[in-house]
C-alpha cells in the first residue's frame, strides 16, 4: 500500500513540477519562436518588394505569347478559339489577383 501512495505522490509532484515552470513563459510573455516568427515576416516583406515586379514582368510575357497564341489560331482559321481566348483572359486575371491578394496577406 504504500508503495502505491508513494507512485501518486512521485506523480503528482511531476506533474505540479511541470506546471509551475509552464507558467513563468506564459506570464512573462516569452512563448517560444514568436520573436523568430516576426523576423520571418519581416524577410518575407523585405523580399516581397522584390518580387512584385518579377511576377508582374511574368504575367506581361504570359499575356502577350497568350496573345499572340490566339492571334495566330484565329488568322489560321480555326473557328472555335473561345477556350483559347478564355484560358488567356482567366491567366491575366490569376495573375494580377495574385499579386493583389499576396500584398494584402503580407500587409505590404
Amino acid at each position: 500500500m504504500k508503495n502505491h501512495k508513494k507512485r501518486y505522490f512521485i506523480r503528482a509532484a511531476l506533474v505540479a513540477l511541470f506546471y509551475f515552470q509552464t507558467i513563468p513563459a506564459f506570464v512573462f510573455g516569452q512563448v517560444p519562436g514568436i520573436d523568430e516568427m516576426n523576423a520571418a515576416t519581416g524577410m518575407v516583406k523585405d523580399d516581397f518588394h522584390s518580387l512584385v515586379p518579377l511576377v508582374m514582368t511574368i504575367g506581361a510575357i504570359a499575356g502577350l505569347v497568350g496573345g499572340i497564341r490566339v492571334y495566330s489560331n484565329w488568322n489560321s482559321g480555326k473557328h472555335h478559339i473561345t477556350p483559347d481566348v478564355i484560358g488567356w483572359f482567366g491567366a491575366c486575371i490569376f495573375i494580377q489577383l495574385v499579386a493583389a491578394v499576396m500584398s494584402g496577406l503580407f500587409g505590404v
